[in-house]
């Protein structure tokens, strides 16, 4: 039979029972679509998570200074670790799997401009800084290495610490007094959005050079001057964030005569470990997405069968003309088996457009900080029309089978 006889007849037979095969392909339809959009959710909430966790730092790990919970050289337990000026120049030799690391100093500090004042946290450490914890230059620059080394007053202004002080105004060039020392603005920053911080917003932050931070705002006792608040680190790879962590470690417990195992010593912020940890989890729930919506499509299949089987025993007298007049098993088969891809593919392809379409209708919407809306990857439309091929040729196969062994005697004379 030709093809346009064998559509011709697919669309009258669907025409003749529209309920019944609307109600089929609604079940395809809405299996592909339910694949791709929870897909894309779930491709949407990683990215925009991976995305967020950017802005606390690049692969970066932050470690604190703890107290100990086990004996080691010569020392008792629970005698307090202090991190000091020049512990990362000592051990820096040490991590060869770190490619950078800094102490930072956190402090508040009461800003004054011609415009007007306030109490901000400053934060200041090594040049690499402003790279590193993926902060964005609005005008003006970050402090360098030549900041750093010449200990320069200089600052840069998280963005809600340049609106407060200079309303809108030109920040950069501009002179202002911390705790009554003049440092000149060098940069500001873009607004940042952040799902987490361990020292408040960016946006609320003053930074400054490590080395002018520690001279003019030196710790207070009973701390020593020379005393840091944290240690940042960033390894040569993410996936050798572990090791980075075990050198630096190693390196501090040598300085500071403390266990290398003592998790209390030294808290850890694993950012690659937590995204690792999110990845996984954002992983699971897509599979899990993915194989309700599989189900559901498996479900449509089986109406496709249902409907195919239907049709088989409806067009049995048809089917026996057909044989009598020549039409071999193999042609039958090929009959049954093409109207059931035309049903499942018209179907799979309408509900595949209608994701499409809604993907990009909602991606024109705001998005919440930590969703980057619904992405639909390239695979996942190559997997759903694969689905797609499978389903129809399984769903259709036994129908088309059991259609092409009607006996046609016994076919002419069936009466429904």
């Amino acid at each position: 039979m030709p093809l346009r006889e064998i559509l011709n007849q697919c669309w009258r037979n669907l025409h003749a029972h529209r309920l019944r095969s609307f109600l089929t392909m609604f079940g395809i339809a809405w299996g592909i679509f339910s694949i791709m959009v929870l897909i894309a959710a779930g491709a949407g909430l990683q990215q925009g998570y991976e995305k967020m966790n950017q802005t606390l730092g690049r692969d970066l790990l932050l470690l604190f200074p703890g107290q100990t919970s086990l004996q080691a050289g010569g020392l008792r337990a629970g005698h307090k670790v202090t991190f000091r000026n020049g512990d990362v120049e000592k051990i820096r030799a040490e991590c060869p799997d770190v490619r950078w690391m800094s102490p930072e100093l956190m402090r508040n500090v009461s800003a004054n401009s011609r415009f007007n004042s306030g109490s901000f946290d400053a934060s200041g450490a090594y040049a690499g800084y402003g790279y590193y914890r993926d902060e964005t230059i609005a005008t003006g620059r970050f402090y360098d290495a030549g900041d750093v080394l010449q200990a320069r007053r200089v600052a840069v202004l998280g963005f809600n610490v340049a609106q407060q002080l200079f309303h809108g105004n030109p920040a950069a060039g501009e002179t202002i007094t911390l705790n009554h020392i003049p440092y000149l603005v060098i940069g500001t920053l873009t607004k940042k959005d952040q799902n987490s911080d361990y020292n408040g917003p960016d946006n609320d932050h003053v930074f400054l050079p490590f080395t002018a931070m520690l001279r003019d705002f030196p710790e207070q006792p009973p701390s020593p001057p020379d005393a840091v608040d944290m240690l940042l680190v960033v390894p040569r790879s993410a996936s050798l964030h572990l090791r980075a962590d075990a050198e630096v470690r190693r390196g501090l417990a040598a300085l500071h005569h403390f266990d290398p195992l003592d998790k209390e010593a030294v808290f850890s912020w694993d950012t690659v470990l937590d995204s690792e940890m999110f990845g996984k989890m954002t992983s699971a729930m897509q599979q899990f997405l993915g194989a309700t919506g599989l189900l559901t499509l498996a479900l449509g299949a089986l109406g496709v069968m249902n409907i195919m089987f239907v049709a088989a025993t409806e067009r049995t007298r048809e089917i026996g003309i057909h044989k009598a007049m020549g039409a071999t098993c193999r042609s039958i088969r090929r009959q049954f088996l093409l109207e059931s891809l035309i049903l499942t593919f018209t179907a799979g392809f309408s509900g595949m457009l209608i994701g499409f379409g809604l993907c990009a209708l909602i991606n024109r919407l705001p998005m919440p900080a930590f969703f980057a809306g619904l992405i639909v990857s390239p695979q996942v439309a190559c997997g759903a029309a694969l689905a797609l091929a499978v389903l129809g040729i399984l769903a259709g196969w036994m129908p088309a089978r059991s259609a092409s062994k009607i006996d046609p005697i016994q076919a002419l004379q069936y009466e429904h």
